[in-house]
């Protein structure tokens, strides 16, 4: 998909017209582009197989193209007071893509009669254990490109469902 669009300023809530083709109504958003222009992409994959014996198998694959950013510096003096300006446009760089893998297992067991179904369930998420970079400071200065936010670690969860 393509991405053209204009941000919001956090300081400021009116500065553009619309976000997917208005123009800006700060010229501040204009010279110092704040807008976003790009493509995005993202793969998935899924799959799920049911052995003999209630037993189940199912995965999920997603690759994900990082997102954009670009470095940012916060500005005083400006008559609408203290604003935080793109000063290098969106896009100059992008995050890692971001690669997960999820599988399912589970047992089904009937029960008889009128009870129905009980299956067990195990659920592991990013299988991989993938710490792919989702954010970092993009403020200009000595902390510029610090991570903030990375991709949760390898989880797993177990549950029942009872079908009747």
């Amino acid at each position: 998909s393509h991405y053209d669009t204009w941000n919001f300023a956090s300081a400021i809530s009116q500065d553009i017209a619309t976000d997917t083709g208005g123009v800006p109504q700060d010229p501040n958003r204009l010279t110092y582009n704040n807008r976003q222009n790009y493509w995005h992409w993202q793969y998935k994959a899924l799959g799920s197989y049911e052995f003999p014996r209630g037993i189940g198998f199912s995965a999920s694959v997603r690759v994900t193209k990082g997102e954009p950013y670009g470095r940012t510096l916060n500005t005083t003096g400006l008559t609408q007071g203290s604003i935080t300006l793109t000063v290098e446009p969106q896009g100059t760089f992008f995050y890692p893509t971001v690669t997960l893998l999820d599988l399912r297992f589970s047992k089904a067991v009937t029960l008889g009669g009128p009870w129905g179904k009980l299956e067990g369930l195990l659920d592991v998420f990013n299988v991989n254990n993938s710490s792919a970079i989702l954010s970092t400071n993009n403020l200009t200065g000595a902390s510029f490109g610090n991570v903030l936010t990375t991709v949760n670690p390898r989880i797993a969860r177990l549950g029942v469902r009872w079908t009747f």
